[in-house]
């Protein structure tokens, strides 16, 4: 045999021997982060039923006049109300808060302010598109109409 293939054959049996000896560790895996319990929060509005249309809905002289203010600042904010009915809605929505004695961070009045009206014992979400947006528009002119009939 020549020289050159006895190299040949001395490093290819050598290699494989040279290569496990410097092979790379397996690392261990991190440990898993516990998770957290969850927090059970009150439902938002968006997780309320929307109402199918008016119909459906019970009479707006179940709503308290906290929550009755709350929905009127919302129809305003959101442009359901416009114009003159939006400043009377104002005017209606301050008179119902000093009248009934209401603080601006009072439940009802925060969660008629997010787009919940609390008719009948059930919370509904105001707002959507399409139909909805219409039976919207509707509640806010009812809302503003039993307003003023409550002071």
């Amino acid at each position: 045999m020549r020289p050159a293939t006895l190299s040949a054959v001395f490093l290819s049996l050598a290699a494989p021997q040279a290569y496990a000896q410097f092979s790379m560790p397996t690392l261990p895996s991190a440990p898993s982060t516990p998770s957290l319990p969850s927090i059970p929060s009150a439902p938002s509005a968006s997780s309320l039923p929307t109402i199918p249309s008016l119909s459906a809905m019970p009479s707006l002289s179940s709503v308290s006049p906290s929550n009755l203010a709350g929905v009127l600042k919302y129809c305003v904010q959101n442009h359901y109300l416009s114009g003159s009915d939006a400043q009377t809605a104002q005017t209606d929505q301050t008179s119902l808060l000093s009248q009934n004695n209401i603080s601006p961070s009072d439940q009802s009045y925060d969660s008629g302010s997010d787009g919940e009206l609390n008719a009948g014992g059930q919370g509904y979400n105001l707002g959507g598109d399409g139909q909805q947006s219409e039976v919207t528009q509707q509640i806010c002119d009812q809302a503003l109409s039993h307003a003023q009939s409550l002071l």
